[in-house]
């Protein structure tokens, strides 16, 4: 699906306070915004005028991200105008940039095979510090359904900044602001009213922020609007679901020859849930995803009978297509319209256009069976972390609902494993492995390939490279119905420690054992962030040393307990064996409504562990030493 798309530079953000201006201000700061306007243009008929007006000094290298843009120019907007500068904190111009010196790309791809969208690009920097970015540029918007909210789009301070509306007389919008700081003024001319809401000394404070979007300043929605020539309203949500029932109505059909191929997978079926379960799975693995997105393409889909014969389709294509193979057996199934890639949280007291991607819905019985059928990963029943616990939109036969797609339990998302291990003295270990993989935790590994062979899959649990595993045995078992997988696999680790002339080396973390994890930015530091979903995971460590080695550096235990989860690990060494024991489990819902606190007690524990190693020097090296305690097993007794 596409929308309105005004995209900067962004880095993670938080709540709002005053800002310290003048001498108060020690040291600089990255980066200061001293302006930042946006001016809105409303004609009822011919859609916005939005300009951007934008004034900042740069301090140091990580305030440059204020001179990198990113404009979207989709079917329904298009970029009408643009002038940069970058200046010497004297004023003086090094260089100035227009529409035609900026970089223009096509958002193509192996999947988003044609589209309206151009994608342009700018880094205004100077070769030195400090320096000062100013630039401006206009978007012209074809309806009024689009229209952009407030936001700042990165952390730094601004001395200045606003948001004024232009609307003709009579016209109705609603409003919702994110941040109470702001001081409204209207004003009235011959043809327009004219309302201005502003903020002076500003800053978005870092640490305590959550999440890396973009801080939201004001909402803003018409109340009526009209886009391919459907009218609707935005005055609640079921009419916002009539609206797009409207417009996707009759595309769900296919037709008589393919109703009786469709019948025939599935002869002799009665059980609707599992005729749904099937189709679900028939369609994700054989239709291919592919993105066309024409004009209204973004949020029609393509009449199901050509999805059926074409064999490939987006989002909404495919989910109508999986609804209209429903219809055949008489199971009430509906789309639903989420958003699933934008972290800006929807307000469930506040419709607009929120969304970026449709899933289906079935009602059986009593029970509704969601399904994302660009997923094939998924069964029917379970979603992608990205489209789960959130806000959808049901598209019903006369109106919209909103519901809340169910949410996974950690034990749903379970990372389970064992190793039990002989060192030598190359460093090379020995090791018997047994795992249990599910849920998300399953689709992280690999991206979700499992049809590697057994050695690579056995290297993928284990996190080490291929090259320097090698197996003995390996057996796996994969569930695609529970989305679970088990592994068992015995075999040798080259180089799996360090050794020096005195010491062994290795990271505590398992040699690679930290669990993959989908990262938006590779560069952040692991933490509970990068596991946006529930999850439990389990690691214990057997490691039996060459002799004549003693504990030199073990970590100690650490422990963290919260609303959103637990986190706890232990280490202890038996006479030449080493036991450790990690466990975490996090409650992804819990975290969202509880304290950052919280949240910051459990990073700073697994953090602690990162970059952790236990150190064994030979016995002849050292003195006398204290034995750690441990019970008779050396097991962690928790």
């Amino acid at each position: 699906m596409t929308g309105l798309s005004v995209v900067f530079s962004l880095v993670q953000s938080g709540p709002i306070s005053s800002f310290p201006t003048g001498d108060e201000l020690s040291p600089l700061p990255d980066a200061v915004w001293l302006y930042d306007d946006w001016k809105v243009e409303v004609s009822p008929t011919r859609g916005i005028v939005l300009d951007i007006a934008r004034k900042a000094r740069v301090n140091s290298p990580r305030g440059r991200s204020v001179g990198r843009l990113k404009i979207w120019e989709t079917f329904y907007e298009s970029l009408k105008s643009f002038h940069g500068t970058v200046s010497d904190t004297a004023g003086g111009v090094l260089y100035a940039v227009k529409k035609d010196d900026l970089e223009c790309g096509y958002p193509f791809s192996d999947y988003r095979l044609y589209s309206n969208d151009r994608l342009y690009r700018v880094d205004l920097v100077a070769p030195f510090f400090p320096y000062v970015v100013e630039y401006r540029y206009r978007l012209r918007i074809n309806n009024t359904f689009f229209w952009p909210d407030w936001v700042f789009g990165d952390a730094f301070s601004r001395q200045r900044a606003s948001y004024t509306v232009a609307v003709p007389h009579l016209f109705a919008y609603r409003t919702r602001t994110a941040y109470e700081g702001l001081s409204v003024d209207s004003s009235r001319t011959l043809k327009r009213d004219i309302t201005r809401w502003s903020a002076e000394n500003v800053v978005i404070d870092t640490a305590t922020a959550g999440g890396g979007a973009p801080y939201p300043v004001l909402y803003i929605a018409p109340e009526s609007f009209s886009v391919a020539r459907q009218r609707g309203s935005t005055d609640s949500w079921e009419s916002l679901g009539r609206w797009y029932g409207k417009l996707t109505k009759k595309r769900r059909k296919i037709s008589k020859e393919q109703v009786e191929e469709v019948k025939s997978w599935l002869t002799g079926q009665t059980d609707q849930r599992r005729i749904a379960s099937r189709l679900k799975d028939i369609v994700s693995h054989n239709w291919r995803y592919v993105a066309i997105e024409i004009g209204i393409g973004g949020w029609r889909p393509h009449e199901a009978k050509s999805v059926f014969e074409s064999r490939y389709g987006d989002c909404k294509d495919l989910t109508f297509l999986w609804l209209s193979m429903l219809d055949v057996f008489d199971i009430p199934a509906y789309p639903a319209l989420v958003r699933a890639r934008n972290r800006k949280h929807l307000l469930p007291g506040f419709p607009k256009d929120w969304f970026d991607h449709v899933v289906g819905c079935a009602i059986i019985g009593s029970d509704t069976l969601w399904a994302d059928l660009t997923a094939p990963g998924y069964p029917a029943g379970r979603l992608p972390y990205p489209s789960e616990d959130r806000y959808a939109l049901v598209i019903g036969p006369e109106e919209g609902a909103l519901r809340r797609t169910p949410s996974s339990l950690p034990e749903d998302n379970r990372l389970v494993r064992s190793l039990i291990g002989q060192l030598n003295g190359n460093g090379d270990l020995a090791f018997t492995l047994r795992a249990t993989v599910s849920g998300h935790k399953l689709r992280v590994f690999g991206g979700g390939a499992w049809a590697d062979n057994d050695s690579r899959k056995a290297a993928e649990v284990l996190g080490v490279l291929p090259g320097r595993l090698q197996t003995d045995t390996v057996s796996f078992a994969f569930s695609a119905g529970e989305m679970t997988a088990t592994i068992e696999a015995t075999g040798r680790i080259a180089e799996w420690a360090e050794f020096t002339r005195k010491r062994i080396i290795f990271p505590i973390e398992f040699a690679g054992w930290a669990a993959p994890q989908p990262m938006s930015n590779r560069s952040t530091a692991r933490s509970v962030e990068q596991r946006p979903y529930p999850c439990r995971e389990i690691d214990s460590l057997v490691i039996v040393l060459p002799p004549g080695y003693v504990p030199e550096l073990v970590p100690q235990s650490a422990e963290a307990e919260g609303e959103s989860g637990r986190f706890a690990f232990a280490a202890r060494v038996v006479g030449d064996t080493l036991f450790c024991v990690r466990r975490f489990q996090y409650h992804a819902d819990r975290a969202r409504r509880g304290s950052g606190v919280q949240a910051g007690h459990l990073r700073n524990a697994m953090a602690a562990l990162q970059d952790a190693e236990a150190v064994f020097v030979r016995s002849s090296e050292v003195g006398p030493r204290v034995a750690p305690k441990t019970d008779s097993t050396g097991q962690d007794s928790d």
